[in-house]
C-alpha cells in the first residue's frame, strides 16, 4: 500500500466528520433567525423613530442643517421620516405584510446613501442584507403573514406566485452582504478601540465593567477579538470559526450591559446564520471546501 492509499481514508473521513459538523448546524431553525433579524433590524428604525417623536422640533433642525433632503421641507422630511420609521418597524416586529414593509426602508436608506451620509455605508449595508433576506425570504413561521400564508396557499392566491418568485433572489448575494456589513460593523468596532484606546479602556472601566478582567486588558481582548474575527468574516475564511468569539464576546456584553441587546440581537441574529449556513460561494471557504472535496 502507497502512503497516497493510506492518505485516501483519512482525507474521506475528515470531509464526513467536516459534512456532518455542517449538517448539524444547519440544523438551527432558520425562523428563530427571521424572527431575530425582524426584531433586531426593527428596533434600529423603532428607535430612530421614537427619537424623532421625541424631540421633533430638534429632529427638523438637524434635516434643515445637517440631512437637507432635496425637494423637501425640513419639516416634511422629519415628518415622513418619523412616520415611515414607526410604522414599518413596528410591522416588522409583528412579521404583518413584512415584505412591504421593507420597501419604504430601503427607499429611506437609498435616499441617505446618495443624498447625506455617503460614508455610512457599513451600516446601510447590514441593514440592507438584513431587508433583502426578509424581502426574498420572508419573515418565517413566528409572523402573522405565515398565518395569512396558509391560509392564501389553500386559495392559490397570486400572492403565492410574487413570493416564489422574490425566493429566486440568490442565496449567496445574502449570505457574502450579511458578511460584509457584520465584519465592517465589528472592524469599525475594532479599530476605534486601536485609534483610542484610553477611551475604550475607561469604557470598559465605567460602562462595561467585565468581571475577573482589567479594564485595559479587557480592552484590548475585544480590539484583537473584533479585528481578527472581522478581517475572517469579510475574507469569507474560517467563517464559522470566527463566528464564535464575537458571539461570546456579545454575550458577556449583553450580560453586563444589558440595555444594549437591541444591537446585540441584530449582530447576534446574522452571526449565528453565518455559523449554521455558512458563508457562500463568495468566500474563501467555499474554495478550500471545492479543492478539498475535488481532492477526495
Amino acid at each position: 500500500m502507497t502512503s497516497f492509499d493510506s492518505a485516501v481514508p483519512s482525507t474521506v473521513r475528515i470531509s464526513q466528520w467536516f459534512t456532518s459538523i455542517r449538517q448539524w448546524l444547519g440544523l438551527f431553525p432558520l425562523s428563530i433567525l427571521q424572527l431575530g433579524m425582524r426584531i433586531g433590524v426593527g428596533m434600529v428604525f423603532f428607535k430612530a423613530g421614537l427619537l424623532k417623536y421625541q424631540s421633533f422640533e430638534f429632529a427638523v433642525k438637524l434635516f434643515e442643517d445637517e440631512y437637507k433632503v432635496p425637494f423637501l421641507a425640513p419639516a416634511t422630511a422629519a415628518r415622513m421620516a418619523m412616520i415611515n420609521e414607526l410604522t414599518t418597524s413596528t410591522l416588522l416586529f409583528l412579521g404583518l405584510a413584512t415584505r412591504l414593509a421593507t420597501l419604504p426602508l430601503f427607499g429611506m436608506i437609498s435616499v441617505i446613501q446618495i443624498f447625506v451620509y455617503p460614508t455610512a455605508w457599513p451600516d446601510h449595508l447590514l441593514w440592507g442584507s438584513i431587508l433583502i433576506f426578509l424581502l426574498t425570504r420572508g419573515p418565517g413561521p413566528l409572523s402573522v403573514d405565515y398565518l395569512i400564508d396558509q391560509y392564501l396557499l389553500k386559495r392559490r392566491h397570486r400572492l403565492v406566485t410574487v413570493r416564489a418568485w422574490l425566493g429566486r433572489f440568490p442565496f449567496s448575494i445574502v449570505q457574502l452582504a450579511m458578511r460584509l456589513g457584520v465584519g465592517l460593523a465589528f472592524f469599525n468596532a475594532g479599530l476605534l478601540k486601536y485609534k483610542s484606546f484610553d477611551y475604550a479602556t475607561q469604557l470598559f472601566e465605567e460602562a462595561y465593567k467585565v468581571p475577573l478582567l482589567a479594564p485595559a486588558v479587557a480592552a484590548r481582548i475585544a480590539m484583537v477579538n473584533e479585528l481578527t474575527c472581522s478581517l475572517l468574516l469579510l475574507l469569507g475564511l474560517a467563517t464559522r470559526l470566527a463566528t464564535l468569539p464575537v458571539l461570546a464576546m456579545i454575550l458577556i456584553i449583553q450580560i453586563v450591559y444589558p440595555t444594549a441587546w437591541p444591537d446585540h440581537v441584530l449582530w447576534g441574529s446574522i452571526l449565528i446564520f453565518l455559523l449554521t449556513r455558512g458563508p457562500g460561494p463568495f468566500s474563501i471557504d467555499y474554495l478550500i471546501e471545492w479543492r478539498f472535496q475535488k481532492r477526495v
